[in-house]
């Protein structure tokens, strides 16, 4: 039998749910005093985190983005190879354009060890959970997979490839039209430098696929 060991966070001492060795209070009194990295934006929550990153809510000082996803990543020695592959693909991403992509709408440095990404926020809910409640019907399910391939398509065509396409990394509002987004387009590309091809993105569309039929073959 497994033991469950506590863990608190480094800072206050209570007990933490996320494995980031901060509590959530602790995180947004972090993020609340950063200076230069984060300039341009007004952050007002914590919506997520793990042991590698912190994404806040947060909305610009100017701008017509009423909030956005500030997502706060490290501490990481590479900061200045993230930010020039940043310089490098910010022409293809500012260029993309879908309706079921989440637009990236800025990256920066916040000190030596940690950069930030700034990505337009998606409100709805992750695919997995939708899905597993049986929210969606048959129709919605294939209206959510044909926008996701299209996406794909369209992201290949300029030669960005998600790898890392999961459920989780997908976001569906179903008030009134459902809504699709993809999150995560540039987090493997240019936050960790990997190299892909379409084959990756089409082998985890699959079996996206193959899940969300099962999930929805009784509604």
């Amino acid at each position: 039998m497994s033991t469950v060991h506590s863990v608190r966070c480094s800072t206050c001492g209570k007990e933490l749910t996320a494995a980031r060795g901060l509590c959530a209070s602790c995180l947004l009194r972090t993020a609340l005093s950063l200076e230069d990295g984060t300039a341009g934006y007004r952050i007002l929550t914590v919506i997520g985190g793990d042991a590698d990153a912190v994404t806040y809510l947060a909305e610009p000082v100017s701008g017509s983005e009423r909030f956005v996803a500030l997502k706060v990543i490290g501490p990481r020695r590479d900061v200045d190879e993230v930010l020039a592959r940043y310089a490098r693909w910010r022409p293809a991403f500012d260029a993309l354009r879908h309706p079921a992509i989440r637009r990236v709408l800025g990256m920066g440095r916040v000190d030596a060890s940690h950069c930030y990404v700034a990505s337009e926020y998606v409100a709805g809910q992750s695919l997995s959970p939708l899905a597993s409640h049986t929210r969606l019907t048959r129709t919605e399910g294939e209206h959510v997979l044909t926008e996701i391939r299209s996406a794909l398509d369209r992201a290949h065509a300029a030669g960005i490839f998600h790898l890392n396409l999961t459920a989780s990394r997908v976001r569906v509002r179903t008030a009134g039209a459902t809504a699709v987004k993809i999150l995560g387009f540039d987090t493997r590309t240019v936050v960790d430098g990997a190299v892909g091809r379409s084959e990756d993105d089409l082998a985890a569309f699959e079996r996206l696929a193959t899940d969300l039929h099962t999930l929805t073959s009784s509604s």
